[in-house]
């Protein structure tokens, strides 16, 4: 089943919101709505993902894509909130650029 995505515009920012399962099935729908997106003139998106109950490898690697993408572009994917299992994902990931702002990867020892 294909996650519930809100969006918010006020160009040149933007708010998405995502709840559901990020996976390999969600690829296009997902893409499609940072498309759209980019093509209204967003250049600086937030990502409340605080409604995320799964994410797997592929779709993080497809949100660093989306955010390096948008950073050439000449703007700016920030994630500002993002559910208990997306942290814990991303940490065990090490897409520390994906996580929430506020929170860091923890130390190494």
């Amino acid at each position: 089943m294909r996650p519930k995505i809100q969006l918010t515009c006020d160009v040149p920012f933007g708010l998405v919101r995502i709840d559901g399962d990020l996976d390999l099935t969600a690829d296009g729908y997902v893409t499609s709505i940072f498309e759209t997106l980019e093509g209204c003139g967003v250049l600086e998106i937030q990502a409340d993902l605080g409604g995320v109950t799964f994410i797997d490898a592929y779709a993080l690697g497809q949100l660093r894509r989306i955010q390096r993408h948008v950073a050439v572009t000449g703007g700016h994917l920030q994630v500002v909130a993002g559910s208990e299992r997306y942290v814990r994902t991303c940490r065990l990931a090490q897409y520390d650029t994906l996580l929430p702002q506020g929170l860091t990867a923890p130390t190494r020892r």
